[in-house]
């Protein structure tokens, strides 16, 4: 999530998360937040690298289409 709020990489779905600001995490410890933040962030990342592997399998695929109209 930015600055402004908006997430990226969720696509439409993005809608259903509303951005919170940290004075509205009353009940939620220092070290409970920096937890979620840590989770969030590696949950990104994870995507980021599945999404990179879907496009793999997905160009290998559209290649192989390619190369068996070929023969």
């Amino acid at each position: 999530m930015d600055k402004k709020g908006h997430i990226y990489g969720l696509g439409p779905e993005a809608g259903k998360y509303k951005s919170i600001s940290i004075t509205s995490l009353d009940g939620v410890s220092p070290s409970e937040y920096e937890e979620m933040r840590n989770t969030i962030s590696n949950l990104s990342a994870e995507n980021k690298t599945l999404k990179e592997r879907l496009q793999t399998h997905e160009d290998l695929i559209r290649s192989s289409q390619e190369e068996s109209r070929l023969i």
